[in-house]
């Protein structure tokens, strides 16, 4: 029987190391990709928060409404 070599994908990362300017090249298009996520996160953010205010504000008025109503 012949014998066949199994490689993993460690193996095949070790035989062949990775070029250093594909990893330069990947390391700036995912910091883009964060930073354009991360700007569009915060503006998510700061909606959701400016709403919490004002329902933060309305609720001990909603409380003291509701204790006088019972």
């Amino acid at each position: 029987m012949a014998y066949e070599e199994q490689f993993t994908i460690f193996e095949a990362f070790s035989i062949s190391p990775f070029p250093f300017q594909v990893a330069l090249a990947l390391a700036v298009v995912f910091l883009l990709l964060g930073l354009r996520w991360l700007i569009s996160y915060e503006d998510v953010v700061e909606g959701v928060q400016e709403k919490m205010g004002w329902m933060l504000m309305a609720a001990p008025l909603v409380l003291l409404i509701a204790i006088r109503v019972l």
